[in-house]
């Protein structure tokens, strides 16, 4: 550019100096201001600038002058640098355009631009002339607006099962259509896909927007894709997705990508369905209920979905079984935070644990959150409770004949648990005794109402008891007598079914006592003799025979007392206990008879040994005595009841000496006799 300027420069002296004749000043004008209009950022656009010759020649006419002229200052958008000759436009003409140049615009960004270009022309050497012109353009272009940052779907809530859309709208807000028409000056790109599965995108992926603009007015063309979202679960969920544009940037038109969130929540009944549910203890022949709780917990009604979003099914019809009522089937229907009640009527007929299944079938609102339908099951249970009554019959001992009465009980019982289902009569056991008296006994009439000790589960084991007492006369004979005192019971029937109830206590009394035995022992062998009898001293009864004893020496013989009773004593031992109370040895040898003191308690099974000694005072006699012994049998300890009688015998003879004295003198008698008998033979 600058060699073609140099070039032109030296033409132009050449010229003059070759005596061209003097030439007015010319006037280089412009044509004012060039507009490039609209032009498509980064897409470069031509215009051209040109210089018209206005000047007046006076005298010299028209003729062709050359000369140079130079057009500079394009800056920025505007590129390109003019360099132009004058050209003859005619001999008449008053003005000659005598150059125009093309300068190149190519806006970077939106919006107005100019730029103001020197034109100069040289004749010569000599600046013949300058203007400015003034060059101006519009940068246009696509414009994005969209697809935000997040996308939710609806509400953003979607019940589980369901699908909701989350939608992604480009609008073109530009003008690049004012450059042209076509592809190249819309809003191009391509929605891309979701980052997760439970958002899946439909329709076609690409875009390509006009932006419908005028001159006067802009309106915007827009395209939207949609995202399904099914959520397969409760809670809230998101995916990205990333938007990509070939042009059309704010304001450079440049690609870009713009990257949305998709969210949505995942909304469902949900089913709380209570395992279990309780009765409690319930009295006997009374009733309770056991109520199934059912409620929605969830929040599938935020879907705005209706009458699907709500917990739907049913609770199970349930037959009489185990004290539980039947009951008809129900329909379940609960919006959410909603809950309904189900009762079932308990109503047992003996006490003890009951249960029964109640199964809910549910057409939705699984409890992991994903909505789908399931079969839960509600186990009933209750305890029958109730008083029960225990009677335990009584026996009590006496000692026959002794005229005294004992005292006795027998003691009802509540062994029931009916105070665990409340408090009042009711649960109690309730009677009444009739009395008795007959056959020894004596007892009142009496009322029962009897609360069970049991105040826990835990503590069924325990009772309460009422004890009531009884007197018992024995009578003279030995042996048990049994008499029976009625009790009504209007509740607590010992099957544990509470009714009502007809029973008898038995009471025992026996008339029990000391037996009394003997054993004579002696002569080196034990002679058993049967007892004494009798009821007063000196009475016939069994003989004690010493059979020959020496004389004046004394002779002793044993005799073993025994209690041989086999009567139960309920562990009163002066009921079986034998007293010796005293002796007494009567009859014409009396003197020569002794027994030692025998004054003594025999227990049940025990013996006391008695010494009886007889000593002589009379040879060649025959002695008798009895001996009496005094006992309680038959009467109250230490009384005076049967005394028992024994005959007493002895043989008197001499002693042996005086034997062997007496025999030896009528040995020598008798030798005496037979020696004066043979002398008189002789």
């Amino acid at each position: 550019m600058r060699a073609s300027l140099a070039s032109a420069t030296s033409l132009l002296a050449l010229l003059l100096m070759e005596g061209h004749e003097a030439r007015a000043t010319p006037d280089v004008t412009t044509i004012g201001t060039q507009s490039l209009s609209y032009v498509l950022v980064t897409s470069p656009a031509t215009t051209s600038a040109s210089v018209t010759d206005k000047a007046t020649i006076s005298g010299l006419g028209i003729s062709t002058r050359p000369g140079f002229g130079t057009i500079t200052g394009a800056t920025g958008e505007f590129s390109g640098i003019a360099v132009f000759q004058t050209v003859t436009s005619g001999s008449s003409a008053s003005s000659a355009t005598i150059s125009s140049s093309a300068f190149t615009f190519t806006p970077t960004v939106t919006g107005g631009v100019s730029d103001v270009l020197t034109a100069s022309y040289i004749h010569g050497s000599t600046n013949e002339g300058s203007a400015t012109i003034t060059l101006t353009g519009t940068g246009v272009a696509p414009t994005i607006s969209g697809p935000g940052t997040t996308a939710v779907v609806g509400s953003g809530f979607v019940l589980v099962g369901q699908s909701g859309t989350a939608t992604l709208s480009v609008a073109n807000t530009g003008n690049g259509n004012e450059a042209g028409s076509g592809s190249t000056y819309n809003l191009n790109g391509s929605y891309g896909a979701s980052g997760n599965s439970v958002f899946v995108g439909t329709g076609t992926a690409s875009f390509s927007l006009t932006d419908n603009s005028t001159k006067s007015a802009q309106s915007s063309s827009s395209s939207s894709y949609g995202y399904v979202f099914t959520p397969t679960s409760t809670g809230a969920a998101s995916a990205t997705v990333v938007t990509t544009f070939t042009d059309g940037s704010t304001t450079k038109n440049v690609g870009t990508s713009v990257v949305t969130t998709l969210s949505g929540t995942g909304v469902a009944p949900v089913a709380s369905v209570a395992g279990s549910a309780s009765a409690g203890y319930v009295l006997v022949t009374s009733s309770s209920t056991a109520t199934v709780n059912v409620s929605n917990t969830g929040n599938g009604n935020l879907s705005g979905a209706g009458a699907i979003s709500n917990l739907r099914g049913s609770v199970g019809a349930l037959s009489s079984v185990s004290g539980f009522a039947a009951t008809a089937g129900a329909s379940i229907n609960l919006t959410d935070t909603s809950s309904t009640n189900y009762s079932y009527t308990y109503k047992p007929t003996v006490v003890g644990s009951s249960s029964a299944m109640v199964v809910e079938t549910l057409s939705n609102g699984s409890s992991n959150g994903q909505n789908l339908a399931s079969i839960q099951t509600t186990t009933l249970t209750g305890t029958g409770v109730a008083p029960i009554q225990s009677i335990a019959n009584s026996t009590v001992y006496g000692r026959i004949g002794s005229g005294s009465s004992v005292s006795g009980s027998f003691v009802v019982a509540n062994i029931g648990d009916g105070n665990l289902a409340g408090s009042g009569a009711k649960t109690a056991l309730n009677g009444s005794v009739s009395g008795v008296s007959s056959g020894g006994f004596a007892a009142s009439a009496a009322t029962i109402n009897l609360v069970s000790n049991a105040t826990s589960p835990t503590a069924l084991g325990t009772t309460a008891t009422s004890t009531l007492g009884y007197t018992y006369t024995p009578g003279s004979s030995r042996g048990s007598t049994s008499v029976t005192d009625p009790i009504t019971f209007s509740d607590g029937s010992s099957a544990g079914t509470n009714l009502s109830q007809s029973v008898a206590a038995t009471l025992t009394g026996s008339a029990v006592g000391p037996t009394y035995a003997s054993t004579l022992v002696g002569k080196g062998v034990n002679t058993p003799t049967v007892n004494g009898t009798g009821h007063t001293a000196g009475a016939a009864g069994a003989t004690i025979s010493f059979g020959v004893v020496s004389y004046n020496v004394a002779t002793t013989l044993l005799l073993d007392l025994g209690n041989v009773t086999t009567d139960a004593n309920g562990g009163n031992a002066n009921l079986t206990n034998l007293t010796i109370d005293a002796y007494s040895i009567t009859g014409a040898n009396a003197s020569a008879f002794s027994v030692s003191s025998v004054s003594s308690v025999i227990t049940e099974g025990g013996m006391l040994v008695v010494p009886i000694t007889v000593t002589s005072n009379i040879p060649y006699s025959t002695l008798s005595s009895s001996l009496t012994i005094f006992t309680d049998e038959g009467t109250g300890l230490g009384g005076y009841g049967e005394n028992f009688t024994y005959a007493l015998t002895a043989t008197s003879v001499p002693e042996p000496t005086s034997l062997a004295v007496l025999g030896a003198g009528l040995a020598g008698l008798a030798g005496f006799r037979r020696r004066k008998r043979a002398a008189q033979k002789d």
